[in-house]
């Protein structure tokens, strides 16, 4: 998240953020839960770093649940980029 504040890199536009958050959720259920998203932003070749995953998941996680409506996170970035 920091290389997106720092403008050193382009968020994807939010159909590809779409796509991703659909591939995630195998179930077609139109959330992940913060645990599953977590555990999939640290355990990648560019894991989060603490301070992001709390900043992501406090943005986007619904707090009574704890899970990520994703389409609704999808409509904070354009539709084309």
């Amino acid at each position: 998240m920091q290389l997106l504040a720092d403008k050193q890199w382009q968020p994807d536009s939010s159909d590809v953020i779409l796509q991703a958050f659909r591939t995630l959720d195998s179930q077609n259920k139109g959330y992940i839960s913060s645990e599953v998203m977590e555990t999939y932003l640290v355990n990648n070749e560019l894991p989060f770093q603490p301070n992001e995953l709390n900043t992501f998941l406090n943005l986007v996680k619904e707090p009574q649940t704890g899970n990520i409506y994703y389409e609704d996170y999808a409509t904070l970035f354009p539709k084309d980029m």
